[in-house]
C-alpha cells in the first residue's frame, strides 16, 4: 500500500504519534469520506513534523526521492515564515504564493510535492479552534503539547463535524490539505476494491 507523506513545518511534541495537526486533519478527512482516523485512515498517511522551515527545506533537498518512493508527498508550511527561509533564492517578504511554490519546488530532489501554504501560521488555526471550543484566543505561543491538546480536542467527539467544517471554512488552506488527503483516501479504497 502506498502512503502519502505529509511534511509539516511545525515540531512534534513528546509523543510524535499524537501529532495534533495531523490528528485533526485525519478527523476532518473521516468527516468527509468516512472511516476511522486512528484505524483504517491512519496507515494511508504519514505525518512528519520537521521542526522548522529550514529542516523541511533540507529534507526536500536531500531526501525527496526517498520520500516519494512510498507515495505522494505534501508539505504544509506557515505562509508568514517560509519566504525568509528561501531569501537566498531571491524571495522577498512580498513575494506572491506562486513565486514561493516555484522556489520550494526548484530545490526538490526527486519529488514533486503538493504544497499547502497555511494561512498565516499554526497559531491562526489554534485561535479558530479555540473559538469553536468556546474558549478565548491565545495570548502567547503555546508549547507543542498545548497545541496538540487544543487540536486533539477539536478532533474529539466534543466537536461536531459541522464545527470542524467551520474551522476549515475559516482556514481554507487547512481545508485544502484535508481535501488532498480525502482524495488520497478515496483513491486508496478504490485500489483495494480493484
Amino acid at each position: 500500500m502506498m502512503t502519502m507523506t505529509v511534511l509539516y513545518e511545525d515540531q512534534a511534541a513528546v509523543k510524535p504519534t499524537n501529532y495534533g495537526p495531523h490528528i485533526l486533519v485525519l478527523q476532518c478527512v473521516a468527516d468527509r469520506v468516512g472511516g476511522d482516523p486512528r484505524g483504517d485512515l491512519k496507515p494511508l498517511s504519514n505525518a512528519k513534523p520537521m521542526k522548522g522551515s529550514g529542516n523541511l527545506r533540507k529534507e526536500l533537498r536531500e531526501r525527496g526521492a526517498l520520500l516519494q518512493r512510498s507515495g505522494p508527498v505534501v508539505i504544509m508550511v506557515d505562509d508568514d515564515k517560509i519566504r525568509g527561509c528561501y531569501q537566498d533564492l531571491g524571495l522577498a517578504r512580498t513575494s506572491c504564493k506562486s513565486q514561493v511554490i516555484a522556489a520550494i519546488k526548484s530545490e526538490c530532489s526527486g519529488v514533486d510535492p503538493g504544497i499547502v501554504l497555511l494561512n498565516q501560521n499554526m497559531e491562526t488555526v489554534l485561535n479558530v479552534c479555540l473559538r469553536a471550543l468556546g474558549r478565548p484566543p491565545l495570548n502567547s505561543k503555546p508549547s507543542p503539547e498545548e497545541r496538540d491538546q487544543i487540536l486533539m480536542r477539536c478532533a474529539s467527539p466534543a466537536v461536531t463535524p459541522a464545527q470542524r467544517q467551520e474551522i476549515l471554512d475559516r482556514v481554507p488552506t487547512l481545508g485544502r490539505l484535508v481535501c488532498i488527503l480525502a482524495g488520497w483516501a478515496v483513491l486508496s479504497r478504490m485500489a483495494e476494491v480493484g
